[in-house]
């Protein structure tokens, strides 16, 4: 092994010796957060009653037992851990609240001497007179600020009433989507998790109506796949959390032939809690695109191409999920999940063109006047399996997890293309071309992953082990044949394709909390290994692949370190990280399939890229006080073959231009980022997010060395209006600034939504939602070269207006199968509480 391989494994053995010099004691892990730090510290965890789990965002208060005033609150974290920092010592009421449980006011006295109280566990049983009426007064809040986090409610935005994933992420504060549905953050592309785990579900599969909650980081720790190059989109799924049955329905539809439908129930009884889902959308959009290409000689235009598009762009998904927790013991849970869902996208393009040659100056220039009708269906099948054991120990805040996730879909395409133009000289037509093209393609993905992680608390802080193996095998089969003047089609070898990719990763991973003085500190290492092979056998068999490491070799290429360093004074935390991780090739980007064709191009994946290798670091500040969260971040990033946009000439016929993906050499980005969530009043909140970068690209030999840099921006903000517990108003809006592309930049990309919700006999809710009012959001970019200019503007969806109503329906205080046991017994209907 090469020295920076041994020179990491010393640089985290090391840390142990640290335990010594901490001043502070017995402090017991908090998992999803770091050690806390100062003074007196009051901690402990909040439990359900009958779970081995904690509750998350269960809300905690310290208050002075002589005149009840607050000293200190805040909200229990992943495990149900809480932590008040810096209490004096004395006597205290220590209040703990949660929705739809009963409150818990525990009396304590805070020692002297600075050191630390454990309060143990405070288990919460549930009120069913809090629950048996479904409305709710009190609600989370939609965006929650945390130093290395930020974590969005989906309930709490309207606008995800009806919508996929993909539409949520337009919302969240510093994250970005284009016309292709590629989601970005700081510039970045992250990476998807479901549940915490990978998924070969896409962002539009997923009905935003089944999920939970969804976590932004930004520099995830080694805990977290070394492929989190631009972070994390964690989306949390929605589960059972309280005693008895909860449940919902849901129906909308809007302009653009929207509509949607779907259900969600929610049962605990026992030692076993039920979760079940089933979603079904289905839209058209009718979409403008357009296209200027030219062909340049000394920078005059020599050849121009010119194209608009009607289009009509469908998309039908469904997907249901049902989820089952079994408490084994009070120390050991069992977790299964099963999801299947099927999708189908529809596309039909007309699209009028011109194509202009110039001749020389005594004979008229020559048109090619034309039409291309394109027909496309493209469909998926999904299925996935999850299944966890989390086991605790009798040792306070140890546990252990192990998981394995199977993930499978299908993919199939089946498109037409029919090209017919004039060409004319003169206003004389003197030739005709007709050209059809079929294109018929299937695939498979399959993803395996199986997961195990320890933590294993100190005196000072906890250790975090675990190991990760992940399997992805694509395979794909796309056929294209073309034919000419309506003769007989012919396949065509430079169109068609066939591929098989197998990608393994296997992990381990070693992290340490501890407490350095005032200093929180949180270090790792991550070591993974990687496989990647691409067999193209109609290429002749040709196949390409890499290892990291490759024996003695790319060990550099395998190893991820981490390093967090956080401390608090006051209302205000200082964060300072630093990491190096993978950046893997996306699904689309390695795809053979054509995505987009017009006359004289197409869009298309490139199986042979290579990842790419990132160098993070961020300094991160918070200031938290009453009514207002504001977090400030300056970030840099370096990566090096790094994977840019592409475009090329087919080499059989120089009038097709190819976009695609290539490996460039480097690239370099710096920025700021300020987010802030405000409460004026009870009645309003306002979130914001303005991300500022600098963005350097060397585009390498294949590129012609081309370098380019410049600065973009992107804004986001929600307002939201409550006048009272019926009515709802919200407004988001959103603006991204031109980017620069290795060989263009982009156009800028506006736009924002109204929406407002009215609940009525408690369980009824109505949100009416008009997407894009002012029709703005379009995606486009320019191509210059010395012999190419090229303008390219395309829409995802146009404006639109949706209604949509839920009815919510519950008792915690009943048993689901009580009820329908007595109501069947006794010949009368089961009353759901319709």
């Amino acid at each position: 092994m090469s020295s920076p391989f041994f020179r990491c494994l010393v640089f985290i053995a090391l840390l142990g010796s640290f335990d010594s010099m901490a001043q502070s004691q017995g402090t017991p892990p908090w998992p999803g957060g770091r050690p806390q730090i100062g003074g007196t510290v009051v901690q402990g965890r909040v439990m359900a009653k009958g779970q081995s789990k904690g509750l998350d965002f269960a809300s905690v208060a310290l208050l002075k037992t002589t005149d009840s005033s607050v000293v200190s609150g805040s909200l229990s974290n992943g495990g149900g851990y809480f932590s008040l920092e810096k209490v004096n010592p004395g006597n205290y009421l220590l209040q703990v609240r949660f929705l739809g449980c009963r409150p818990v006011d525990l009396p304590i006295k805070v020692p002297g001497g600075g050191t630390n109280l454990e309060v143990g566990n405070l288990t919460l049983e549930e009120d069913a007179t809090q629950l048996q009426a479904v409305e709710v007064t009190e609600t989370r809040q939609s965006t929650v600020l945390a130093i290395d986090r930020k974590i969005y409610t989906v309930d709490k935005d309207l606008t995800a009433k009806g919508a996929s994933a993909l539409e949520v992420m337009r919302n969240l504060p510093g994250v970005t989507a284009d016309a292709d549905g590629t989601v970005r953050l700081r510039n970045a592309v992250p990476q998807i998790f479901v549940d915490g785990r990978p998924s070969v579900l896409t962002l539009e599969q997923i009905p935003a109506e089944q999920i939970d909650r969804i976590e932004v980081i930004t520099n995830p720790s080694v805990k977290f796949d070394a492929g989190t190059t631009g972070g994390l989109l964690n989306v949390i799924m929605k589960k059972s959390t309280t005693p008895g049955y909860l449940g919902s329905l849901n129906a909308g539809a809007g302009t653009g032939r929207r509509y949607n439908t779907g259900m969600n129930l929610n049962l605990k009884e026992g030692a076993s809690a039920w979760s079940a889902s089933y979603n079904w959308s289905d839209f058209y959009n009718p979409l403008q695109n357009k296209t200027l290409r030219q062909n340049l000689s000394n920078g005059t235009p020599v050849q121009t191409f010119a194209q608009t598009s009607e289009s009509q762009l469908g998309r039908r998904f469904q997907m249901g999920r049902i989820g089952w927790d079994y408490t084994l013991n009070q120390r050991t849970t069992l977790t299964t999940a099963i999801s299947i869902g099927d999708g189908r996208f529809r596309n039909n393009d007309v699209q009028p063109y011109t194509w202009t040659q110039k001749t020389p100056s005594l004979i008229s220039d020559t048109f090619l006047v034309g039409q291309q009708v394109n027909g496309q269906t493209n469909f998926w099948k999904y299925g996935s399996l999850q299944w966890m054991l989390r086991k605790t120990t009798p040792r306070a805040g140890e546990e252990w997890t192990v998981d394995l996730n199977l993930n499978a879909s299908r993919n199939g395409t089946d498109a037409q293309f029919l090209n017919m133009a004039d060409s004319i000289r003169a206003g004389i037509v003197f030739d005709s071309l007709q050209r059809q093209q079929n294109n018929n393609g299937s695939g498979q993905n399959r993803v395996i992953t199986a997961q195990y992680d320890h933590i294993y608390p100190l005196a000072n802080g906890k250790w975090e082990w675990g190991l990760r193996s992940n399997l992805r095998i694509n395979s794909s089969d796309l056929t294209v044949k073309v034919g000419l003047d309506g003769g007989n089609q012919e396949i065509n070898p430079q169109l068609s394709n066939q591929f098989e990719i197998h990608d393994l990763v296997n992990a381990a991973y070693l992290n340490r909390q501890f407490m350095l003085g005032p200093w929180g500190i949180q270090a790792g290492l991550r070591l993974e290994q990687t496989q990647f092979d691409v067999r193209l056998p109609a290429l002749g068999d040709s196949s390409f692949s890499y290892r990291y490491p490759n024996g003695q070799a790319n060990w550099g290429k395998a190893i991820f370190p981490g390093v967090y360093l956080s401390r608090k004074f006051g209302p205000h935390e200082l964060q300072i990280n630093a990491s190096r991780k993978i950046g893997r090739p996306g699904f689309f980007q390695v795809l053979p399939f054509i995505l987009f064709a017009d006359a004289q191009g197409f869009r298309i994946g490139n199986p042979a890229l290579a990842p790419e290798f990132y160098h993070l670091a961020e300094l991160n500040h918070q200031f938290s006080k009453g009514k207002l969260s504001v977090t400030n971040s300056l970030f840099g990033r370096y990566t090096t073959q790094v994977i840019t946009e592409y475009v090329y000439r087919l080499p059989k016929d120089s009038n097709i231009l190819v976009n695609s993906y290539i490996n460039g050499q480097d690239q370099s980005a710096a920025g700021l980022e300020h987010s802030l969530r405000w409460n004026p009043s009870k009645q309003w909140t306002i979130t914001g997010n303005l991300n500022a970068f600098y963005t350097q690209v060397n585009a390498g030999p294949a590129l012609n060395n081309v370098s380019r840099d410049g600065w973009s921006w992107t804004a986001k903000s929600q307002i939201t209006f409550r006048p009272d517990n019926r009515w709802s108003l919200q407004w988001n809006g959103e603006y991204e600034a031109p980017r620069i592309l290795p060989q263009g930049i982009t156009y800028p990309a506006y736009g924002m939504d109204l929406s407002s919700s009215l609940t009525w006999n408690k369980s009824w809710t109505a949100v009416l939602l008009l997407s894009d009012v002012f029709n703005t959001r379009r995606f486009g970019n320019t191509i210059q070269s010395e012999t190419l200019f090229q303008e390219f503007i395309r829409r995802r969806e146009v404006r639109f207006l949706r209604l949509t109503v839920s009815y919510r329906f519950g008792n915690a205080e009943a048993s689901l199968f009580q009820r329908i046991r007595r109501s069947g017994g006794g010949g009368g209907g089961m009353d759901m509480g319709f």
